[in-house]
């Protein structure tokens, strides 16, 4: 290997370690500590829009005689 390539790749070597090095010092990691509370999770989702099926079924009866009542 001539001493161009090895100069390049030492520098290489060198301009990455400078921007770990300087990644890892220069880093703040901000951690928040808090008390958890036990709490109802409520969520509202406000919307205007027409909502339609899927799929549409057809329902029917069949039924013989008069129908006096429908419990439903």
């Amino acid at each position: 290997m001539s001493w161009l390539r090895r100069g390049g790749l030492l520098g290489v070597i060198c301009v990455v370690g400078l921007l770990v090095w300087s990644t890892l010092v220069h880093s703040t990691y901000a951690i928040d500590i808090v008390d958890t509370l036990r709490g109802d999770i409520e969520s509202n989702v406000t919307a205007v829009g027409t909502l339609q099926p899927r799929q549409y079924v057809d329902v029917g009866a069949q039924v013989s005689g008069q129908i006096r009542r429908i419990f439903v």
